[in-house]
């Protein structure tokens, strides 16, 4: 569009604040599952799957590249779980597995066993995953590129269900000012964090500079096991933190009461915020 057509576009003469709320309706509010699929070394943003785990995949011709889908659930769905999860009177929600199970089985990941790359109707699911955000409104016109560029990262939740697909995705893929703009970040499970074998770098919470919120759903077991090695991939302080811990339904201490699973939580929160 011509700076001409720019300066007379009805809609670049609304209010700033109706053009934020229309910015964010179409590229914000949402919760965004990020991962990653298999691909061939040849294909745009492919990379080694060894940088992932390095000790797991050594083969030299396993490649994958991210893909992300947008969630069905709405974005302020967890913070009414977490309010939950405080209330003792009320029953146990569904593990976070089960509430997303729709988004997981088209991108081919399993809550129980994990990815399912041999799985020849989940590997179909997962190529043709096709929720995702549509970003073409930050290519309308120049103006409005520069108004739009970073919403889709400050303006959405962007989810992980695993800690080394979020290393590489934030230090390798986003770029300064994406990763500058991003504040809420969501894991679901206690990740790859707490593996050796993980080739996390550590350096996700000193380039989320822009980061303020976590939400971590982790199983209730996970202070019995490697609760300590998890804070060495988030080891800085947050404005607001929200850890769940639940049932996942497949692990032999799912038998924890409500009451356990909250005091886990508070334990890690605990944690976490003295690290500011």
């Amino acid at each position: 569009m011509p700076p001409r057509n720019n300066r007379d576009s009805p809609f670049l003469r609304l209010p700033p604040e109706i053009r934020n709320r229309i910015y964010d309706l179409a590229l914000g509010s949402r919760v965004k599952h990020v991962t990653t699929k298999e691909c061939r070394k040849t294909d745009y943003g492919a990379y080694p799957g060894g940088r992932l785990y390095r000790r797991i995949y050594t083969s030299s011709d396993r490649y994958v590249k991210f893909l992300h889908l947008v969630c069905h659930e709405p974005a302020d769905a967890e913070e009414l779980i977490y309010r939950n999860s405080m209330d003792l009177s009320q029953p146990k929600t569904p593990c976070y597995g089960s509430r997303h199970e729709n988004c997981y089985s088209l991108i081919g990941y399993s809550p129980a066993l994990g990815d399912q790359a041999g799985d020849t109707d989940c590997a179909g699911r997962k190529r043709q995953a096709t929720r995702s955000l549509t970003m073409g409104l930050t290519r309308v016109s120049r103006d409005i590129h520069r108004e739009t560029a970073l919403i889709p990262y400050a303006n959405n939740t962007f989810a992980f269900h695993k800690c080394a697909e979020m290393d590489l995705f934030v230090t390798k893929i986003l770029l300064a000012p994406q990763r500058a703009a991003i504040k809420t970040i969501q894991i679901y499970g206690y990740g790859d964090a707490v593996y050796r074998c993980s080739s996390i770098t550590g350096q996700v919470a000193k380039v989320l500079t822009g980061l303020h919120t976590l939400r971590l759903n982790l199983p209730g077991w996970i202070l019995k096991t490697n609760g300590q090695k998890l804070y060495r991939m988030l080891g800085k302080g947050f404005e607001t933190l929200r850890v769940i811990c639940e049932d996942n339904n497949y692990h032999k201490f799912r038998s924890n009461s409500k009451e356990e699973l909250r005091k886990f939580a508070e334990q890690i929160e605990k944690e976490l915020m003295k690290r500011a």
